[in-house]
């Protein structure tokens, strides 16, 4: 068995992060779904020069080192699996399930989607909201996810599991019918352009909460304020002018262009059906 190889590959690819000793379960979880699987940890494991070849089983590669370091490394994933860690003493206090880990993985999948296997070691609403018994789109991270039942899949998974299909966004579609290919250099002055035509004045609150979740490096000051401020949803649509609200839109309009962001952003406004705008005398 080959104990290194490239982490650039062109067959299917899991990756497993944290994996200590744990070989012998994931590689028959996965040996429908994946050709390889990438087990990856700080400390070399014994388990690992134990593991037999199994017929039909994937191949096992392993990645001695800081899974936090290695994930920009990886390409084409097909499968995330992880699994039984901890921020104690033996884990590797590293949140793999939490928004920023999860988005810097997620990044390096297959266009195409795939497929999550966790117990949730460390997760948090994130995590809860691609549990979901329905599809429920990211944009943040770039898919929309669905948990599946363990009756439809392919072979027997322990209950503590969760497995969530992964998926492409539905955006190329939307575009599509409403007749908009997407821009090569999208400018701030384009986007506020389409974001003010037919009397629109913001997203609609779920849709503008979600924009600001994609936006990057956003923070919260000692004072307590955000950088940028927050959307004007929840208590504060209530109590701002239409003005008020339009203007702190186009704040983080201007947010995204200093963030390299506004292709991204500007899909995804794009892609909002006019229903999920709200027009000035609706607000």
């Amino acid at each position: 068995m080959e104990k290194q190889s490239p982490i650039l590959s062109p067959h299917r690819l899991a990756f497993y992060p944290c994996c200590a000793g744990d070989l012998e379960e994931p590689r028959r979880i996965l040996a429908p779904y994946v050709d390889e699987i990438l087990f990856c940890d700080l400390s070399k494991s014994k388990a690992w020069d134990r593991l037999l070849e199994g017929e039909g089983l994937p191949k096992a590669t392993f990645l001695q080192g800081d899974a936090n370091a290695l994930i920009d490394e990886l390409e084409n994933l097909t499968v995330l699996f992880y699994r039984r860690d901890n921020p104690g003493e033996g884990g590797s206090n590293l949140p793999i399930m939490k928004k920023e880990m999860l988005s810097r993985i997620l990044r390096h999948f297959d266009p195409a989607g795939g497929w999550i296997f966790s117990d949730g070691s460390m997760s948090g609403k994130t995590f809860d909201l691609i549990c979901s018994k329905d599809w429920h789109s990211k944009p943040s991270l770039g898919f929309q996810f669905r948990e599946r039942e363990k009756s439809s899949l392919e072979i027997a998974v322990p209950q503590s599991l969760h497995v969530i299909e992964v998926r492409p966004l539905p955006i190329q579609a939307s575009v599509t019918r409403a007749g908009w290919v997407p821009p090569h250099g999208e400018t701030l002055d384009a986007l506020i352009n389409y974001c003010t035509s037919n009397n629109r004045l913001v997203p609609q609150p779920p849709q503008w909460s979600e924009l600001f979740s994609m936006l990057k490096n956003t923070r919260q000051k000692p004072s307590g304020g955000w950088e940028p401020p927050l959307p004007l949803i929840l208590a504060a649509w209530h109590h701002s002018m239409p003005i008020e609200k339009q203007l702190r839109f186009k704040d983080h309009l201007t947010w995204a262009q200093t963030q390299n962001q506004l292709e991204e952003i500007g899909c995804y406004l794009r892609s909002l059906s006019e229903d999920q705008w709200c027009h000035f005398g609706e607000s």
